[in-house]
């Protein structure tokens, strides 16, 4: 690979001796030699005119790509077909440089649609992340309101209770007070009864006192209008 990118770099500085000498040394190496590394001196080919060895280590990198089954990449399209267009040029083969050029066309219209729709499934992933990310957003918000809710239906709850439970502590406390006032108010009429039926007693011992005064007047009465009577004394006993 550093003999390979040596040799780019030269051929674009149109040094031909040194680009030469990395071609050479990548042709010692095992790699550049095998199939899968006749692709590395293929541009220093072209570049020298060497139409027929650039044809021939494209046909072989085909067939590697082609066993692969990666014939629709950028690098296949860009590089590789681009090459051989090339090659093919060079050695005066148009009509097929002119059918790999329509392939290139096809294959990189493949290549811009298949973005396109990975783009489009990339756009839908993102906007499905976006719209899941805004549904949990949403119930987060939903939930943050349902706690708030609850809260505030359970004070409520809390507050009604608290005032049901006073409400029924006071019908209790006016019931005992309605229950005492009840027995007070009994208790009183009671006392007011034997309020005045001592009194009719009373009025009634009162009658009688008076005419009981009213009969030992009259007695008194009588008893001083009649003559006083000397007291008989009691005969002395003779002796025997």
């Amino acid at each position: 690979f550093v003999y390979a990118q040596c040799m780019e770099i030269y051929l674009h500085t149109d040094d031909k001796v040194r680009a030469a000498e990395c071609y050479q040394k990548c042709l010692s190496t095992d790699y550049a030699m095998s199939p899968e590394g006749t692709m590395l001196p293929t541009r220093y080919l072209l570049w020298t005119k060497d139409y027929p060895q650039a044809l021939h280590n494209i046909q072989i990198a085909k067939q590697i790509y082609q066993q692969k089954r990666n014939t629709e990449s950028e690098y296949y399209a860009d590089r590789l077909l681009a090459d051989e267009v090339e090659a093919l040029t060079g050695l005066e083969r148009y009509k097929e440089a002119a059918d790999v050029s329509r392939r290139i066309i096809a294959l990189k219209d493949t290549l811009f649609k298949r973005k396109q729709q990975d783009d489009v499934r990339e756009l839908a992933i993102i906007y499905e992340t976006g719209e899941k990310e805004a549904q949990l957003v949403r119930q987060a918000t939903q939930l943050k309101e349902n706690r708030m809710i609850l809260s505030f239906a359970v004070c409520i709850i809390g507050l009604l209770g608290m005032l049901l439970w006073r409400i029924v502590r006071h019908s209790r406390i006016i019931r005992k007070k309605n229950k005492a006032m009840a027995g007070t108010i009994t208790g009183l009429l009671k006392y007011k009864e034997e309020l005045y039926r001592s009194k009719g007693d009373n009025l009634l011992l009162q009658k009688q006192l008076q005419a009981a005064e009213e009969a030992l007047r009259q007695h008194n009465t009588i008893k001083a209008s009649q003559p006083d009577v000397p007291e008989e004394l009691p005969a002395k006993a003779e002796p025997s």
